[in-house]
């Protein structure tokens, strides 16, 4: 691959669940390591995104955690 994002388009396309292109995670070898199976990654497949009508707010979100 000639840059982060054809191996992030690559990643996609081999059903990888990435995090946002722009993330800081999203680097050259954090890709390479996914595609080659040495960081666990989860598929599309293997995820069941729930609807969210009402999200909370940031703040709500940082107390919980």
């Amino acid at each position: 691959m000639a840059n982060k994002a054809e191996l992030y388009e690559a990643a996609v396309r081999n059903g990888f669940f990435l995090p946002k292109f722009k993330s800081s995670i999203i680097t050259e070898d954090y890709m390479n390591m996914v595609i080659s199976g040495q960081i666990l990654c989860p598929k599309y497949i293997d995820i069941r995104l729930k609807p969210c009508p009402i999200p909370p707010d940031k703040d709500t979100l940082i107390k919980m955690c």
